[in-house]
């Protein structure tokens, strides 16, 4: 039966490490090391971008998980850089490994060239070591993250996402958020209205829309009226 091989690499993880700088790397180096043993690869899995703290989103573990509960297994080894790419949760990768163990797939590390065998408490308790010290050092990561932010907070330097109403401009080798200057464009001019005589003209056009014969006949009546006030003021 042949060997799978599972990679993952976060954008955070495993900066300093010439063999967990990219999946494409691991899976050089695992490649090698089952042809080393006479392995033939029968299935690779990959996560890419995924942190070791995820478990929900996994796609490549899952299949690997999925594939090695059938009956009809593809493989019955599997061959990682080290037990943290399965993650880095103590809890989650040790159920992951009972799985792998009961469905009887080997887990092997190339970094070691060791198995992490689970058959005695000792090689359960080393396992679960291993895995807390995985969990410790994703913890520091988020630990010191969160210092680094508050440091260059507290120093007037852009953290993160841009903020309404500021920019972010380069000074040295770090950014800084600055609020741009307002430009005035002076006094706002407004026109003047005349008390009394909008409101009538409003109503005066939207009855000569409704009835446009009604508003000729009022402005007619309107004219004719003038007319008799001025005959009378003229008989007097």
């Amino acid at each position: 039966m042949g060997a799978a091989i599972y990679c993952r690499k976060s954008n955070d993880d495993e900066r300093s490490a010439a063999d967990g700088k990219s999946v494409e790397r691991q899976l050089e180096l695992a490649r090698k090391f089952c042809g080393d043993h006479g392995w033939s690869v029968a299935s690779e899995f990959v996560d890419d971008g995924i942190s070791g703290g995820e478990f929900h989103n996994r796609p490549g573990l899952d299949a690997l998980r999925a594939a090695a509960g059938r009956r009809q297994q593809p493989f019955d080894t599997l061959v990682v850089m080290a037990l943290s790419r399965l993650g880095r949760d103590r809890d989650r990768v040790g159920t992951v490994l009972t799985e792998l163990h009961e469905a009887g797939v080997a887990v092997y590390e190339y970094q070691t060239g060791q198995e992490v065998k689970l058959g005695t408490a000792t090689e359960r308790f080393v396992a679960s070591v291993t895995a807390f010290g995985d969990e410790h050092y994703l913890e520091g990561i988020a630990k010191n993250t969160a210092e680094g932010l508050r440091r260059k907070a507290k120093h007037g330097h852009f953290t993160g996402q841009r903020t309404y109403g500021y920019t972010s401009v380069q000074v040295g080798e770090h950014y800084e958020a600055h609020r741009p200057r307002r430009v005035s464009r002076g006094p706002a001019r407004v026109r003047p209205v005349r008390r009394g005589r909008g409101r009538r003209q409003d109503r005066r056009a939207v009855e000569r829309r409704q009835d446009p014969l009604a508003g000729r006949q009022g402005s007619e009546a309107h004219q004719a009226g003038q007319g008799d006030g001025e005959g009378q003021g003229h008989v007097r």
